[in-house]
């Protein structure tokens, strides 16, 4: 499940708006019944899903609906995406350029970086159990299991590979106390035991 969406939806949901999570990614035939009667549908793709998402905004667009983009394909190829599907651009850090986009409700491209992720959470409650896999591992040959979550430590890249544009930025990490209180969280309230990282 796409993480970051978590991330966004609470800090948006902190700021006082309403925010419902749709996966969208498996069910593409259906997604126009699929979208909520929302007043923005916010769509996180790598560039591997820029094509989804961009029918996902179609389709959304259709029904009269403001749409936006964060992920890593809005990050590095903002320029590329074409404002008549997506009223926001996010690059980075999606949490308060996107409460910034709808609190100022001008279309454009928004960018508020996160110098320190002391205190940031995903919201495990905008998904609920549904929002958990039974695949600690994918692929074939792995098969399900209980119920298992995963974690994010750090954002940014180390390394500098030619093929890869993420490198380019600095690895941040996450408060140890940050990470032990969201497993802990998620064992007491979840009931989850198996992580990835």
């Amino acid at each position: 499940f796409p993480q970051s969406l978590l991330y966004v939806g609470g800090a948006l949901k902190k700021a006082g708006h309403e925010v419902q999570i749709v996966d969208l990614r498996t069910r593409l035939a259906v997604i126009g019944r699929d979208i909520p009667d929302v007043d923005v549908v916010a769509i996180t793709a790598t560039s591997g899903e820029y094509d989804w998402a961009h029918r996902v905004a179609s389709r959304a667009k259709d029904k009269g609906l403001k749409t936006m983009i964060g992920g890593p394909h809005a990050t590095f190829m903002a320029d590329s995406i074409p404002r008549s599907f997506f009223d926001y651009i996010i690059k980075g850090d999606g949490e308060l350029a996107a409460v910034e986009a709808l609190a100022k409700g001008v279309p454009g491209v928004y960018e508020q970086p996160l110098e320190k992720l002391d205190g940031v959470f995903p919201d495990w409650d905008l998904i609920g159990e549904k929002g958990f896999s039974r695949e600690l591992f994918t692929g074939q040959g792995y098969g399900q299991g209980p119920l298992c979550a995963g974690i994010l430590t750090s954002r940014g890249c180390a390394y500098h590979c030619s093929y890869c544009r993420s490198g380019r930025d600095s690895v941040r990490y996450r408060p140890l106390e940050d990470v032990a209180g969201e497993i802990w969280d998620l064992q007491r309230i979840y009931g989850i035991n198996y992580l990835r990282f």
